[in-house]
């Protein structure tokens, strides 16, 4: 998939200037567009152009250059209707990734049919990542990645230290690669205050034997991440 240079960002609430502010950070040209000048001007100086306009109007959105845009993220929060219709005008306008916010399955399976290429409902992601946090025990996060693929932190709990890695990653079939491995060591005792140090390791060999309190970086597929 081509990255993105140019995208469009309409609804600065929370979920939206996260996303406006993360992309400009890394690189890409931000169009920040809301109807509320406190949440215009708040960003202001962190992305490349903020404005204030009706992004429902489809002249608007035009003589803002939106057909030039790599992608849309229409982040509204509450307003379906408008984020019907500014998704069902980026399409109009030909802009080829329109990412929009949704809130259950009907609103969702609405979007897609009116031009969505990719529908967001980040407080069930979180949910959901929270909930694999908690049933599992020892996943300090979760990233989800595109086909079923994802990134988990692990921090190895009480009696699965003195396991070689390998032994560790078996349950999973050889479908997860352990991207690094860190482990805390705490300073010596010796009269001086001394911070702890973390020792990185990079895609650690399948030899390596593992310590309760180490942190694994694992990525594979997520039912493979499961069985560990």
């Amino acid at each position: 998939m081509a990255r993105v240079r140019h995208v469009a960002v309409i609804g600065l609430g929370r979920f939206g200037s996260s996303i406006a502010v993360h992309l400009e950070e890394m690189g890409v040209e931000v169009l920040a567009v809301d109807e509320r000048m406190d949440l215009v001007e708040a960003l202001r100086d962190r992305v490349s152009e903020a404005v204030r306009f009706d992004a429902s109007d489809r002249e608007a959105l035009r003589q803002r250059g939106l057909e030039g845009m790599d992608a849309v993220v229409v982040a509204i929060g509450e307003n379906f209707e408008d984020t019907v219709l500014i998704t069902a005008l980026a399409q109009e306008l030909g802009v080829p990734r329109i990412l929009t916010r949704a809130h259950n399955p009907t609103q969702k399976r609405i979007l897609e049919l009116v031009g969505a290429t990719q529908v967001l409902n980040p407080e069930e992601e979180m949910g959901q990542r929270l909930a694999r946090s908690l049933a599992k025990g020892d996943v300090a996060d979760v990233l989800d990645l595109p086909d079923d693929h994802a990134v988990e932190d692990r921090i190895l709990k009480s009696g699965q230290g003195g396991m070689r890695l390998d032994e560790y990653l078996q349950s999973a079939g050889g479908q997860v690669v352990a991207l690094n491995l860190r482990r805390r060591h705490e300073p010596q005792e010796d009269g001086e205050e001394q911070e702890a140090t973390v020792e990185l390791q990079a895609l650690p060999p399948g030899d390596t034997v593992l310590e309760e309190g180490d942190a694994l970086l694992l990525l594979g597929e997520r039912r493979s991440l499961e069985k560990i």
